[in-house]
């Protein structure tokens, strides 16, 4: 095995570097041999834009973050790893490194991390060196990937104000100058930033011709990339929303206008060459950045556009079929389970298996994106059969909520036909009808007198397979028996509404009241509203309650969904008559 000074002499005769390779190259030999830990943890580290790692309140943090099962976290490096011998060792390699990469990183963490993770005063002479480092890196091009010379740079900038070094801030404010117009049309994260991070910064010293230089640039890559179907069209989204940035700052309202039509031109550009899921994407992308500049009427004017792409999209998709065998006695076993004992207990038990748990599905999705981590970097939008895009569902880490909704869906429709057998297990073996069953429901305070003839209605359409009525029917009576129990439990189920008076508050309102938390878990409260009011789930009571289920969405699968929400709503008990408030059944 390679020792440690042999490494580091082949990484310091590489031409270009990158933090994390010189990471995985110490991470191979023997962790016992000297200063090899104090090697691998200064490359483990997290470098963050911002003076402040929202960890350690220093430029370093940890690279990574591991959450136990008891909540607690795990950081790697951790804080305590950096001692005194440890900032220095750095010191020492800060002084003997040769490549720009390695020398920046050494000297920039003992400037960050001396006081914080040592407690020793830190040097100006590193926040020097490490920034002359930077700007050899990036001037030499010895960094491995375009878009670090951008962290070093905004880096650089950040060490030359706070050191108030004002050669290095001239330095680092024409590298930055340089770097940013010579860069590629194609490499739209490595233009564009110096605008923003010298205009944005009086102390940087931008005179008004290195601003217009700047600014004419933008405006010239923005003419380009508008004017071809196969230009970038993050580009030219990036171009103009820069510039927009800077007019609307600058108090020119015309000048914003004028270059988001320019952006506006290129998406209609690539719209017409583009396939229905590309044309979605682009124009929902422009619609939201137009009403982020208050062209809210350009803005609108795409509303038709989106729509006839999203039904384009619909008639490109391919469905993708699953099959799954599941062998008949073990069905039977699983359904027994479910089934075993009276129909008090079966009920119950029913109720509580197909109740999604919030924790299982977040460890499945973790799961999923080990095993394929693209799909879960990436945006998803959601768009009904009408071509109607509802949602947009960002990437796991950004949008675990969002996430964890459409996995919840995915898993009921899943589900499905383990639901309809087991109610119709239920249903043969205690003979249960729709008079038997409004006994039961009638036990909850959820369901009041009043609710009998509806109810009753809905579980003979339920039970004579016509789902179209028995969806129509019983969806509003969970709405009302949510309202019911939150007024039991000393809810408000009114609020003002413009006229001055008062209305029932929604459904989604009323779910998301802390007082259910005396009757139901978070589980049993997310599983109500993915199923009834999240535009990222199935959304019932919103689609049939205001006409936007399809034809098609009026199955037993709904139908199924709808029942066993009015039975766990069934299972909620009134307390002893000592007691004041009701509790669900165990």
């Amino acid at each position: 095995m390679a020792d440690l000074k042999t490494v580091l002499q082949s990484l310091s005769a590489q031409q270009t570097l990158a933090e994390h390779r010189i990471m995985l190259a110490v991470g191979r030999l023997d962790k016992a041999a000297p200063q090899v830990t104090e090697e691998h943890i200064i490359f483990s580290l997290s470098a963050n834009e911002g003076l402040d790692h929202p960890h350690w309140g220093t430029y370093f943090g940890p690279g990574s973050i591991l959450e136990q099962a008891d909540g607690t976290r795990f950081e790697v490096p951790g804080l305590q790893q950096i001692t005194p011998e440890t900032i220095a060792y750095w010191k020492s390699r800060a002084g003997a490194a040769s490549h720009p990469v390695m020398k920046a990183r050494y000297a920039d963490a003992v400037w960050d991390l001396a006081k914080k993770a040592a407690g020793t005063k830190p040097d100006v002479e590193f926040a020097r060196t490490a920034i002359d480092a930077y700007l050899d890196a990036v001037e030499n091009q010895r960094y491995a990937y375009r878009v670090a010379a951008v962290t070093y740079l905004k880096r650089t900038l950040s060490l030359a104000l706070a050191i108030n070094d004002t050669d290095r801030i001239d330095k680092a404010k024409q590298c930055i100058i340089a770097f940013d117009t010579e860069s590629e049309d194609s490499s739209p994260g490595c233009w564009g930033f110096g605008l923003e991070l010298l205009d944005g910064n009086p102390r940087a010293g931008l005179t008004e011709p290195e601003r217009k230089r700047l600014i004419a640039m933008l405006e010239e890559r923005l003419q380009r990339l508008n004017q071809s179907p196969t230009s970038s069209m993050t580009g030219a989204e990036h171009a103009a929303t820069v510039l927009a940035r800077h007019h609307r700052k600058a108090g020119r309202p015309d000048d914003v206008a004028r270059v988001l039509d320019l952006y506006l031109h290129a998406v209609e550009i690539e719209s017409l060459h583009g396939n229905g899921l590309q044309k979605l994407h682009w124009l929902q992308k422009a619609q939201v950045i137009l009403e982020q500049f208050g062209l809210n009427a350009k803005a609108n004017a795409l509303r038709p556009k989106i729509r006839d792409a999203g039904r384009q999209s619909i008639g490109e998709m391919r469905p993708i079929d699953v099959s799954l065998s599941v062998p008949e006695d073990e069905m039977n076993a699983y359904i027994s389970q479910v089934l075993e004992g009276d129909l008090d207990t079966a009920l119950q038990r029913l109720c509580v298996h197909f109740v999604p748990r919030r924790g299982d599905v977040e460890a499945q999705l973790r799961d999923l994106a080990a095993k394929a981590p693209l799909q879960f970097l990436m945006d998803m939008t959601l768009v009904e059969a009408d071509g109607r895009p509802v949602a947009t569902i960002g990437p796991l880490d950004d949008d675990l909520e969002g996430r964890i909704c459409r996995q919840i869906s995915q898993n009921m429709d899943f589900e499905s036909v383990f639901l309809e057998r087991a109610i119709d297990a239920c249903v043969k073996k205690f003979e249960v009808d729709p008079e038997r069953l409004l006994d039961w429901l009638s036990l909850s305070p959820c369901f009041d007198g009043q609710l009998v003839p509806l109810l009753s209605h809905g579980l003979q359409a339920y039970f004579g397979n016509d789902m179209i009525a028995a969806l129509h029917i019983l969806t509003p009576q969970i709405e009302i028996g949510i309202r019911t129990l939150v007024a039991k439990v000393g809810g408000a189920v009114l609020e003002p509404n413009r006229h001055g008076g008062l209305q029932y508050r929604s459904l989604n309102g009323l779910l998301n009241d802390k007082v259910l938390e005396q009757v139901f878990p978070e589980d049993v409260r997310s599983y109500f509203r993915v199923t009834f009011t999240e535009q990222r789930g199935w959304n019932l009571r919103n689609n049939i309650c205001h006409g936007l289920q399809p034809a098609t969405g009026f199955t037993r699968v709904q139908g199924d969904r709808v029942l066993h929400g009015l039975l766990c709503l069934g299972m909620v008990r009134p307390r002893r008559e000592q007691e004041q408030s009701p509790k669900t059944a165990d």
